[in-house]
């Protein structure tokens, strides 16, 4: 009798396990696919907006440009190392 009241506290806790899991990994799933979503709602939005305006395109490259004057005229390279730093010098 000892040993099917063992067995039984021992089921009744890897139940307890899988559903506690079971819920954990619902909630992860519920966020993941809102998150998935609303990541294809803005693609999506980005698609639209790049097929009505074509000439975006071509501003691509001045956007580069623009973003690498600014760089250089905040003067990153000389300040002391922060989280802006390391992104900037992982590529390199």
């Amino acid at each position: 009798m000892e040993l099917i009241k063992k067995k039984l506290l021992s089921a009744s806790n890897y139940a307890a396990t899988f559903i506690k899991f079971g819920i954990i990994a619902g909630f992860t799933g519920l966020l993941g696919g809102i998150v998935g979503g609303a990541f294809h709602k803005v693609v999506e939005l980005a698609t639209e907006v790049r097929s009505e305006h074509d000439f975006l395109i071509l501003l691509l490259p001045a956007a580069g440009l623009l973003i690498v004057i600014l760089y250089r005229l905040m003067n990153f390279k000389n300040r002391p190392r922060n989280k802006q730093n390391y992104i900037l010098g992982a590529h390199r």
